[in-house]
């Protein structure tokens, strides 16, 4: 690569450490080599194999033209909808309108960023308090993002009728309101 080799140029060696022969095949701080771009190639086409085998089967529309839209393309909204790739088009607003709407339970998640920062400045104070006030606002805050989580799979559970899955990123700390 480009960069490997500027690398050598300026006297620098990188070092990468695996467990298997095949662990790194791309370094993209080291040589290219033909083995190496050719297993890689192997196994994106297994994978997109794969992606389109499981959108034909799951919208089986699709089995006869899949290979012509599974291209790697960006489809505008009209064109997906023509070529079936989408059911309809409409805002996520109207979408969650429709479901509930149509019954079906749908949880709100609230993110927050340091909800519990007023508690504990970090302004003005000693270092050690300032580590103290850092190991208990995220204390707390873990526990309750993961009594929030637990109050989610609850309410999730306890609802009557289908009802849609919870996803919230790592971190967030959601709160859960039923609509």
């Amino acid at each position: 690569s480009d960069l490997y080799e500027a690398l050598q140029g300026w006297g620098i060696q990188t070092l990468t450490l695996k467990a298997g022969e095949k662990k790194v095949l791309l370094d993209p701080l080291g040589p290219i080599t033909s083995q190496g771009k050719q297993m890689t190639e192997d196994k994106l086409h297994q994978m997109h194999e794969a992606f389109q085998h499981h959108v034909a089967s799951s919208r089986p529309v699709l089995e006869k033209i899949i290979k012509t839209v599974a291209t790697g393309d960006v489809w505008m909204g009209t064109q997906a909808l023509e070529l079936h790739l989408v059911d309809k088009l409409q805002t996520s607003d109207a979408y969650i309108a429709d479901l509930v709407g149509n019954g079906i339970k749908v949880l709100k998640l609230i993110p927050h960023d340091g909800a519990l920062s007023f508690l504990f400045p970090s302004t003005g104070s000693s270092s050690w308090a300032q580590a103290f006030a850092h190991t208990v606002r995220h204390g707390l805050q873990s526990l309750l993002t993961n009594a929030s989580v637990s109050i989610q799979r609850f309410i999730q559970s306890s609802v009557e009728g289908p009802s849609i899955p919870l996803r919230s990123p790592i971190g967030t700390g959601p709160r859960a309101e039923c609509k």
